[in-house]
Order: C-alpha cells, then sequence, then structure tokens
C-alpha cells in the first residue's frame, strides 16, 4: 500500500496564511507560496529533499 507523505505542518502554515500560487514565464512553470503581509519580505529556497512545506518550521 502506498501513502502519500503530508508534513504535519502542512495545516499550520495554510492556518498561517500562506497561500500556493503558480505563474507561467515564458516556457517556465513556477510553484511558489506567498505569506501574509506581516513584516520584511523573506525569500526561501527549496532545493531540499521535500516541498516548500519543508519550511513549516521556520
Amino acid at each position: 500500500m502506498l501513502r502519500h507523505y503530508q508534513d504535519p505542518y502542512h495545516a499550520k502554515v495554510c492556518r498561517a496564511g500562506f497561500q500556493e500560487k503558480d505563474v507561467q514565464i515564458g516556457t517556465i512553470s513556477l510553484h511558489y507560496a506567498e505569506g501574509p503581509d506581516r513584516g520584511p519580505a523573506l525569500l526561501l529556497l527549496h532545493a531540499q529533499h521535500m516541498d516548500w512545506f519543508s519550511y513549516g518550521r521556520v
């Protein structure tokens, strides 16, 4: 049986006001998340073993 892994912080990140978005720039498709506007801008680039939810604890 295959199970889909979901980061345990996924629900907390969504409740905090982060939203997933997509943009097409020429032939490039980018999937990103924007957070609530509550402070200075912060850019986190993930290139790790998972997706952007791996920053949930940050």
